[in-house]
């Protein structure tokens, strides 16, 4: 039923209507056409010989991408090496709160309130403290840095602080 609106002839909601149709039938037919084209090239790609591996492993990657929007692929997990509390590595950094994400949680005895020495090449970066704790990762908050200029980046270590002075 389309609607009491467009039954009475409201002109916009019925260009609107038609053109979502429209566009929705381009889109499924698009999304055929891509279902099908993919396992023909995934089947040239076996055959060819290729003087470009950069350029068969980033058309890969792109096929990749396109099964996966498509519903045909899942996205891979991502897989992340487990720290501990002696050394978990900075995994990734929340641009927007600082928060530092480390691979190591509550499986590695990592809790809240937990603090760190945040460390590169062996040298003291900063410190920071546990704000949030899941089974395989934590949140850490920056306490403070040895250098304003030198802040934490991805792939730094944190080492649990039994004291002051010192790391687990």
């Amino acid at each position: 039923m389309l609607g009491k609106d467009l039954l009475e002839g409201d002109d916009a909601k019925l260009r609107a209507a038609t053109d979502y149709l429209i566009v929705k039938e381009k889109l499924d037919e698009i999304e055929v056409a891509v279902s099908d084209l993919i396992p023909t090239i995934n089947a040239y790609l076996r055959k060819a010989l290729t003087a470009d591996p950069a350029a068969r492993v980033e058309l890969e990657t792109k096929l990749r991408e396109i099964e996966v929007v498509l519903g045909q692929r899942r996205r891979p997990a991502r897989r992340i090496v487990q720290g501990n509390r002696q050394g978990a590595k900075i995994v990734s950094i929340d641009s927007n709160t600082g928060t530092l994400v480390i691979n190591g949680g509550t499986e590695a005895g990592i809790g809240v309130g937990m603090r760190f020495r945040i460390e590169r090449a062996g040298k003291k970066v900063g410190e920071a403290v546990v704000g949030g704790t899941r089974p395989l990762i934590s949140g850490l908050l920056i306490q403070n840095l040895e250098d304003q200029q030198v802040p934490v980046e991805t792939g730094d270590i944190a080492k649990v602080i039994l004291n002051s002075d010192q790391t687990d």
